[in-house]
């Protein structure tokens, strides 16, 4: 088994602007360079369509992807159905009181289904979910099991190869 590390960042370009800049189109609209009244050693025929496709359909860190996982599961936890939304929390420090209001993304985890330390894709939307605080460290407390279980496996094979 080979463990797989995190890139850090990458680009992630979703359909239908991956498909369109293969087929020589603009990546916001689909427009073929052909009509194009821009350079077309750009992507987009225009700004507006730089600004769509860069606001839609293309990702270069982990942060966009997790805010976008979040939106597509409707900020809701998939093991227990907990719905995140903007609320306040009163804490007391040192005798005075302060009021935090928390967004929903602090109260959510985006959560790599299969691990990438084995063989999840670390990038790939399909293998990225949105829990809560609570199930996520449940989940990840059954996924260091299953990490050690195939490090284990991987060790053992190694030393029965000779390696």
């Amino acid at each position: 088994m080979v463990i797989q590390k995190r890139q850090g960042y990458n680009i992630v370009i979703l359909e239908p602007t991956k498909s369109w800049i293969k087929e020589d189109k603009c990546g916001g609209c689909g427009l073929i360079k052909t009509e194009w009244k821009r350079s077309t050693t750009y992507r987009c025929c225009n700004k507006e369509c730089t600004e769509i496709m860069n606001s839609k359909y293309v990702f270069v860190g982990w942060q966009q992807i997790r805010d976008k996982i979040f939106q597509r599961d409707n900020f809701t936890c998939k093991i227990c159905n907990y719905k995140a939304q903007n609320k306040e929390v009163t804490k007391e420090i040192c005798g005075r009181t302060f009021v935090e209001r928390l967004h929903p993304n602090a109260q959510l985890d985006a959560d790599h289904i299969i691990p990438i330390s084995i063989g999840g894709d670390e990038w790939s939307f399909e293998n990225i979910q949105t829990l809560c605080k609570q199930c996520h460290k449940a989940k990840t407390k059954k996924d260091m099991k299953k990490i050690s279980a195939e490090r284990n496996v991987s060790i053992d094979q190694q030393r029965l190869m000779g390696l």
